[in-house]
C-alpha cells in the first residue's frame, strides 16, 4: 500500500475522531499548488470517493466545472461523498506560505440551503475543518483564510454562521484538501435532506510569505491589480488593487469626525498589510459617518466592465454583534448605487459587487435580503467614487453595537468575468429602522416594505435592589399565578396547554413559530418580566431553571436573552434534542461579569455582555430565525416551556 493511500485512510479515521495518529517524518517534496479548474487539458489531481456518490463535468458560468452529487446520505464517516485534492506525487506536500489562503467557487443548484465543509490536512496529521452555508440556487466563494488555518497543532473553533473547528495546520506542508457534506449529522446539518449536489470550480490559493511557486493549469480570470492594467472600452482608468501595502498609490482616505484608522498586519488576505477602520462614536447624521472613501487618480473615473466584479475581504472585529457594511458607488452622472453585506461577528468574508449590484444606469431597483442593494443603477465603466461605511446614523442599528466599532478590510480588487458571482450570504440581516407607522427609506429613493415591531412588554423605571432575598417567583403558567409574560413574532402563537410538556402543576405554555421570519426585529419570542415591575434580585450563585420540550423532529437551538436594568443583555443558548424534554440551567459563567463581553460558542454557550444578577428585568426566549445556517429548509417549529424557577 502506498503512503499516499495510507494517508487518505488515516485522514478518514481522524475525521471520525477514533484514534490519535503518531507523528512520523516524511521525505516529502515541496511543490506549489496548481489551480484546479476541471478543464479537459489539465492534469487530474482530484478524486471523488464514496459508494453513494456521483460526479460529472458540466458547463457552468462559461467554463467547465465539476458537479458532485450525494446520491444517498451515508451514516458512515468513512463512506461519505467527498472530493479530495492531493499533490501530484506520493509524498509531495504543498507549501502555500505563511498567511496563505485557499479558495473555491461553489454553486448550490438545489432549492434548499446546503452546507459544504472543507478539510485541510498537513503532513503532521493536523486537520482543520471549515464549513460554509450556501443559500438555495446561489454561488459563493469559499475562502479558508490564514485565520482559519491557525497555528500548527493548536486547537481552535468557531461555531457561528460560517465557522471552523480542529487543529491549526502547517501551511508549508499540506497533504490534502477535501470537500464534503456532513452526512452522518442528519439531524443537525441539512436535516431532512437525503440527496444534494454542488458545482465546484477554480480551487486555488492566495500564496503567503515563502510559498512555493505555483502554476495555474488553466489560468483563471486574473484580478486587476496594481501590476495589471485593464479597463473595458470607453476610456477611464483601470482599477489598481488596494491592499494597503507600502509603495501603493494613496487613492483612499478615511472620513468622519469620530473615526480613525490604522495600517495593521492583522486579518490580511493579500500581502502583509490591511486597514483597520475604527468608529469611536456614532454620527448623528450619515454624511458624517466613518467611511473609507476610494477615488480614482487625478479626479478621473474607473472603467470596470459590467461583467467584472469589485471584490474585497472584510473582517468584522466585533466579538458578538453582526455588522452591515455598505458600499456606495457613484458614477460620473451622479447615479448612486448602494450594495450591503452582512458580516458575522469575528468572521472574515469576501464580498463581491458584481453585475446585479451595478444595475442599469439610472434605473432604480432594489434587493432586500441578507445581502442586497438599492438605489439607481450605475455606469460601471465610469465610477468616480466608492465609499464603504456602516449605517451608524440609524439608532435602531446602533442599539445592537458596543462602541468602538471596527472592521478590517484588505485586497480590494477587480476580477475579470466574475460579475455573475452571487455574493456571500451570511446569516445576519441588514439592520434598518423599524416602526409600526412608517417605513425605512435609504438615502436613494427606493420603496421598502414596512417592518413592524413585535409586541413587547413595557418595563417601568425602578430602583435597583442591590441586596436582599431573591424575589423571583416560580412561573408554571397556572391559573391565578402572579406572572407577566408576552412576546411578538410573525404569525407567532402562545397557548397555555395541559398534558404533554407539563412538569409542574397541570399547565405549561406552548410557543408556535408558524412562519419563519427573516427580520431580527420580528422573531417568534416569549418575553417574561417581573410581575410587580421590581427587577429580580438574584445572587450570582443562583440558577435560573426552565424545562423545554422540543416538539420537532430536529434539534431546537433555544436562545434566552437575560437583560438587566443597566443596559447589559446576556445571550445564552442551549440545544434541545429532537422530540425530547430538557431542563436548562443559567448560572455562573452564563451570567458572566456585569458589562464584560465574552463568549463560548458550542452546543450550549453564551455571548455578549455579562449581567448584574441583582437587577434582572427580562428573560426572552427565541430561536435565531434569520440565521440561514441553522435549520435550513425549516419554516415552522414548536416547543413547550414550563417550571421556570430560581434556586
Amino acid at each position: 500500500m502506498s503512503k499516499k493511500i495510507m494517508n487518505k485512510i488515516l485522514a478518514s479515521i481522524i475525521a471520525i475522531g477514533c484514534i490519535t495518529i503518531p507523528h512520523y517524518e516524511t521525505s516529502a517534496a515541496t511543490v506549489g499548488f496548481n489551480t484546479v479548474t476541471f478543464e479537459s487539458s489539465t492534469t487530474k489531481n482530484w478524486t471523488v470517493v464514496g459508494s453513494k456518490s456521483a460526479h460529472n463535468l458540466v458547463s457552468h458560468a462559461g467554463s467547465q466545472a465539476l458537479k458532485v452529487t450525494m446520491v444517498e446520505r451515508s451514516k458512515d464517516w468513512g463512506d461519505i461523498t467527498k472530493l479530495n485534492i492531493t499533490p501530484p506525487n506520493d509524498g509531495d506536500v504543498w507549501n502555500i506560505g505563511k498567511g496563505g489562503s485557499i479558495s473555491a467557487t461553489v454553486t448550490n443548484p438545489e432549492s434548499v440551503a446546503i452546507q459544504v465543509r472543507i478539510n485541510t490536512l498537513d503532513a503532521d496529521k493536523n486537520m482543520m475543518m471549515c464549513y460554509y452555508n450556501i443559500p438555495a440556487n446561489s454561488t459563493k466563494e469559499l475562502v479558508v483564510t490564514s485565520k482559519h488555518l491557525g497555528t500548527p497543532g493548536v486547537k481552535l473553533e468557531s461555531w457561528s454562521g460560517d465557522g471552523y473547528s480542529g487543529k491549526g495546520v502547517d501551511t508549508s506542508k499540506l497533504t490534502e484538501i477535501s470537500f464534503y457534506f456532513s452526512e452522518p449529522q442528519d439531524t443537525i446539518v441539512m436535516p431532512g435532506i437525503t440527496t444534494a449536489s454542488y458545482i465546484i470550480d477554480n480551487i486555488k490559493i492566495n500564496p503567503g510569505t515563502g510559498a512555493s511557486s505555483t502554476t495555474s493549469l488553466t489560468p483563471a480570470p486574473a484580478p486587476i491589480s496594481s501590476s495589471s492594467s485593464y479597463s473595458s472600452s470607453g476610456g477611464g482608468s483601470s482599477f489598481s488593487k488596494i491592499s494597503f501595502e507600502s509603495g501603493e498609490a494613496l487613492n483612499w482616505k478615511v472620513g468622519g469626525s469620530n473615526s480613525h484608522y490604522e495600517i495593521t498586519d492583522s486579518q490580511t488576505s493579500d500581502g502583509s498589510k490591511s486597514l483597520n477602520v475604527i468608529m469611536e462614536r456614532e454620527a448623528s447624521k450619515q454624511s458624517d459617518a466613518t467611511s473609507l472613501i476610494l477615488t480614482p487618480p487625478s479626479g478621473g473615473f474607473w472603467n470596470i466592465a459590467k461583467t467584472d466584479a469589485l471584490i474585497a475581504t472584510v473582517t468584522n472585529m466585533q466579538e458578538i454583534a453582526g455588522l452591515t457594511l455598505r458600499a456606495e458607488l457613484t458614477d460620473k452622472n451622479n447615479n448612486v448605487r448602494t450594495a450591503y453585506f452582512s458580516l458575522m461577528p469575528g468572521i472574515q468574508r469576501t464580498i463581491v459587487i458584481g453585475t446585479e449590484h451595478f444595475g442599469s444606469p439610472g434605473v432604480t431597483s432594489a434587493s432586500w435580503s441578507v445581502d442586497g442593494y438599492y438605489g439607481k443603477g450605475i455606469d460601471s465603466t465610469a465610477i468616480k467614487q466608492i465609499k464603504f461605511y456602516i449605517p451608524e446614523a440609524d439608532p435602531q442599528y446602533m442599539e445592537f453595537l458596543d462602541l468602538p466599532v471596527n472592521y478590517i478590510i484588505d485586497n480590494i480588487h477587480v476580477a475579470r468575468g466574475a460579475g455573475h458571482q452571487t455574493t456571500l450570504a451570511e446569516p445576519k440581516l441588514p439592520r434598518v429602522s423599524t416602526s409600526s407607522t412608517s417605513s425605512y427609506t435609504p438615502s436613494a429613493t427606493v420603496s421598502q416594505p414596512t417592518i413592524t415591531k413585535p409586541t413587547t412588554v413595557s418595563q417601568p423605571t425602578t430602583t435597583v435592589a442591590q441586596q436582599g432575598p431573591t424575589n423571583f417567583t416560580k412561573i408554571s403558567f397556572e391559573d391565578g399565578e402572579q406572572s407577566k409574560w408576552g412576546g411578538g413574532g410573525k404569525d407567532a402563537k402562545r397557548t397555555v396547554v395541559t398534558g404533554n410538556g407539563v412538569v409542574d402543576g397541570s399547565k405549561a405554555l406552548r410557543v408556535d413559530m408558524n412562519s419563519r421570519s427573516s427580520d431580527w426585529g420580528n422573531l417568534t419570542n416569549l418575553a417574561i418580566t417581573p410581575f410587580d415591575g421590581t427587577p429580580w434580585n438574584l445572587k450570582t450563585s443562583n440558577t435560573i431553571h426552565a424545562t423545554i420540550t422540543n416538539l420537532n423532529a430536529f434539534d431546537w437551538p433555544m436562545r434566552i436573552n437575560v437583560t438587566d436594568t443597566k443596559g447589559n443583555s446576556r445571550l445564552t443558548f442551549f440545544t434541545i434534542p429532537a422530540n425530547s424534554k430538557r431542563e436548562i440551567e443559567i448560572t455562573g459563567e452564563y451570567f458572566g461579569e456585569p458589562g464584560v463581553t465574552n463568549a463560548k460558542w458550542a452546543a450550549d454557550g453564551y455571548a455578549q455582555k455579562g449581567i448584574d444578577t441583582s437587577c434582572i428585568k427580562e428573560l426572552r426566549f427565541y430561536i435565531p430565525e434569520p440565521d440561514a445556517a441553522l435549520l435550513p429548509g425549516v419554516t415552522k417549529g414548536s416547543y413547550i416551556i414550563d417550571n421556570i424557577y430560581v434556586d
